[in-house]
């Protein structure tokens, strides 16, 4: 496992050589800083911030809208999470499916299991939300029985199972990677 220590060195090491690439830079130094750092499933979410901002506070320096960057925390490689797609529920089965090579029916049996944990959390329109999210092809009436059937504690029937399509492109933004075992310098 990737220390937080180690995190913060990768996300600086990847802000100091995206502020040397960028053609138009001034400053010796990036003018954006790790501002907080936080332990996820797959390894540290970072966020990051003005330099001027966290110095002063003065909003004029405040940067929004850049999303988190995740640092996997398996082999330290640093993806920006667009702000766009880390708001959407599927960010993390479009890292799995991407990322870490997990095969669609692993993706389906993750999918159900979240689905399950939303409607026990949340009830059946958070999870029938989240299902219709991840799985478009079910309508209305196949995403209520599906969420039915996980409510009895029955799994699903192999004909709803294969109306899930975790292969389908997702419509945000992807996750973009900006360093890595095979992209570091």
């Amino acid at each position: 496992m990737i220390s937080r220590e180690r995190a913060v060195e990768l996300v600086e090491q990847t802000l100091l050589r995206e502020h040397e690439e960028h053609l138009l830079s001034q400053e010796a130094v990036p003018p954006e800083v790790v501002a907080v750092v936080v332990p996820h499933e797959f390894g540290w979410l970072v966020s990051t911030q003005s330099r001027a901002w966290l110095e002063t506070g003065d909003s004029g320096h405040l940067i929004v809208g850049g999303g988190p960057i995740l640092v996997d925390g398996e082999d330290g490689s640093v993806y920006m999470i667009p702000i766009v797609t880390f708001k959407m529920d599927n960010w993390q089965d479009e890292y799995r499916q991407r990322f870490r090579g997990h095969t669609a029916s692993a993706a389906k049996a993750l999918l159900s299991a979240r689905v399950a944990q939303i409607l026990a959390d949340e009830g059946r329109l958070a999870a029938m939300r989240v299902l219709r999210q991840h799985a478009p092809a079910l309508d209305l009436k196949q995403a209520l029985t599906y969420v039915s059937t996980l409510e009895r504690g029955d799994g699903p029937s192999h004909d709803l199972l294969a109306l899930l399509d975790p292969e389908v492109p997702p419509s945000e933004p992807p996750l973009i990677q900006m360093a890595g075992p095979d992209l570091r310098p």
